[in-house]
């Protein structure tokens, strides 16, 4: 009996060690998706955002008023659980915007649709990213200088990749 059980494991663990592909990969849509561990859902009076959040990382759900932008602002924060002193905000906002003062753009595409990309004095890693089009008014922001940005920056984006945006009715 043990052996019937323990013969389906012991494939599926074997599928989790085969490469999944090579190749050059872009900041669009073709990053690949982790397997979620489950979909995190926040609701303010504008609408409902859920983002799907992988094992090994962790979130705080923020209610609208909680975050440090205005009354309306709500979403989650989230962060690998590897001991992380920084996080990345994850929110909707009637009223984001930024200095321009060193900031260069480029345009991202995640979640099926358009996103500008914000980088501060020549750095590597984004310090925001806002989302255009059916997603408009999300916001991710983070600590580009984080320790954990630069190994699990890929991993980030392909969780942004899943966002869903309900406006309210």
């Amino acid at each position: 009996m043990k052996k019937a059980r323990l013969l389906p494991a012991l494939v599926l663990a074997l599928l989790f060690l085969l490469p999944v592909g090579c190749g050059t990969r872009t900041a669009a849509a073709s990053q690949p998706t982790p397997a979620p561990a489950e979909t995190v859902t926040v609701s303010g009076t504008a609408g409902t955002l859920r983002v799907q959040v992988p094992d090994g990382w962790k979130y705080e759900v923020c209610p609208e008023g909680t975050l440090d932008g205005s009354e309306t602002d709500f979403g989650v924060k989230i962060w690998p659980g590897s001991g992380s002193d920084s996080c990345v905000q994850l929110y909707w906002s009637d009223s984001f915007g930024v200095c321009g003062t060193g900031l260069k753009e480029e345009t991202l595409t995640l979640a099926g649709d358009s996103v500008f990309a914000g980088y501060y004095d020549g750095g590597k890693n984004w310090t925001f990213l806002s989302f255009q089009g059916k997603n408009s008014g999300i916001v991710a922001w983070a600590d580009p200088g984080a320790g954990w940005f630069a190994d699990k920056g890929d991993q980030l984006l392909s969780m942004l990749n899943t966002i869903e945006w309900e406006p309210a009715a």
